[in-house]
């Protein structure tokens, strides 16, 4: 289960893994909030099994977000910033990930005399649990759903 703040976000199931690719079974539970645009380390693709979603895509730093319905499948480049908007009930994807070729990164807006003009990219905190462990290390089929999923 990984969390945002203390509430649950996604659940992972680790599938196995494919020619240096890594599969897991997702199934979002709630958007990405208030998160920033995030990119991820690694080049991936999510195929849409039920449900759908919203993703907000910043085309290049600088510019305004684009939203996008996510009904079938999205490539997901490692520089590609984004985030989960929204999310239909009962959301479930598969997704693979390459090898981490870089840190994961994020982007906020600056705020300068004229307005948020500029977007500021940086690395903002350890990408670790309280356990220590990586919070995208795969853990098996270890799935903690939280009340209400079913």
């Amino acid at each position: 289960m990984i969390r945002s703040g203390d509430q649950p976000y996604l659940v992972r199931v680790y599938l196995g893994h494919l020619g240096g690719w890594r599969l897991y079974l997702h199934r979002f539970l709630v958007s990405d909030g208030e998160r920033w645009l995030h990119d991820h380390p690694f080049d991936a693709v999510a195929v849409v099994l039920a449900g759908g979603y919203q993703e907000e895509v910043l085309p290049a730093l600088g510019a305004a977000p684009r939203t996008r319905r996510r009904r079938w499948w999205n490539w997901i480049p490692r520089r590609k910033f984004h985030r989960i908007a929204a999310v239909r009930p009962h959301t479930w994807t598969l997704f693979a990930h390459g090898p981490h070729r870089k840190v994961w990164g994020f982007v906020e807006p600056v705020d300068t005399e004229d307005g948020p003009v500029a977007m500021m990219y940086f690395n903002p905190f350890d990408q670790s649990d309280s356990g220590g462990a990586h919070w995208w290390a795969r853990d098996g089929v270890a799935v903690y759903p939280p009340e209400g999923i079913g």
